[in-house]
């Protein structure tokens, strides 16, 4: 019996590309855990933490909470306070200096908030959405074509896509 694989349209944070806080945010809800799940907590998690500066002074309990359905909940929220606080006051100039954030943080960083679709990442939802929108496919060869992200976005972020590629 074949399974089939259905393609990766829109990831979770897609509607969240203008602030890459956000971005990482949703990877660190996601780790371990599925999207199904991290939906049904991300508005009201956003809704009471918007932004980096108030979850770096949350009380990490009370975060728990909202959280307590995606599993890990107190290591998570503990996570999620000390990257939102390293976020803003360390000199970061790559997502992986930032505590909480891994390869995959980095990739969907790179996918979402620069709009590189030249990875080849080694999620397998973060490969399957560029095979999707024409980025990079799972066997590495580039795709026809190339995924609609916003370009203004993407100008802002150029200099962060460049130190990298030097």
């Amino acid at each position: 019996m074949t399974r089939r694989i259905e393609p990766v349209t829109r990831l979770i944070q897609h509607d969240h590309q203008h602030d890459p806080w956000r971005v990482l945010a949703c990877c660190i809800l996601l780790n371990r855990t599925g999207r199904k799940q991290v939906r049904s907590v991300l508005d009201e998690f956003f809704a009471r933490w918007p932004d980096a500066a108030s979850a770096a002074g949350a009380d990490a309990a009370e975060m728990a909470e909202v959280t307590r359905p995606l599993g890990f909940y107190n290591r998570r929220s503990v996570a999620m306070v000390r990257f939102s606080r390293e976020y803003l006051e360390k000199e970061w100039t790559d997502p992986r200096q930032l505590h909480g954030i891994g390869l995959y943080g980095w990739e969907a960083y790179r996918i979402v908030c620069l709009g590189d679709t030249s990875l080849r990442p080694t999620d397998k939802v973060l490969a399957r959405y560029l095979e999707y929108v024409g980025g990079r496919g799972a066997d590495g060869t580039q795709k026809a074509h190339v995924a609609a992200i916003d370009s203004t976005h993407v100008q802002q972020n150029q200099n962060e896509l460049t130190w990298e590629e030097q």
